[in-house]
């Protein structure tokens, strides 16, 4: 299984388990599925230490880094709900995350 077919298919679990509306995947500085970002918003996500929650008065965001081998994917998942990432649904979004990187370290 290639990446590009991996990361397609995270993306789709999680929209239909989560409501996850957009996945935004880079691989360094390039990107690999989902919106562009402006290098602002790149380099931030980039320089955050710990999968990070982002709660907005309608929406929330969840970025986190997954280092595969020397490479560093930056996942950056959007809801239109500022609950999609409470409680016990971000444990099983961080569980979907180890288990992306696990398939990924797989293929290298």
């Amino acid at each position: 299984m290639n990446e590009q077919r991996i990361i397609k298919q995270f993306a789709e679990q999680l929209h239909m388990e989560f409501g996850i509306q957009k996945v935004t995947i880079y691989k360094e500085t390039e990107k690999i599925c989902g919106d562009t970002l402006d290098s602002t918003a790149l380099e931030r996500y980039m320089s955050l230490t710990c999968t990070t929650v982002f709660i907005h008065s309608n929406s929330s965001c969840l970025a986190s880094q997954i280092y595969v081998n020397s490479e560093n994917y930056i996942v950056i998942l959007f809801s239109d709900c500022k609950n999609t990432f409470d409680g016990i649904e971000k444990d099983y979004v961080i569980s979907e995350l180890k288990n992306l990187k696990k398939k990924l370290g797989e293929i290298k």
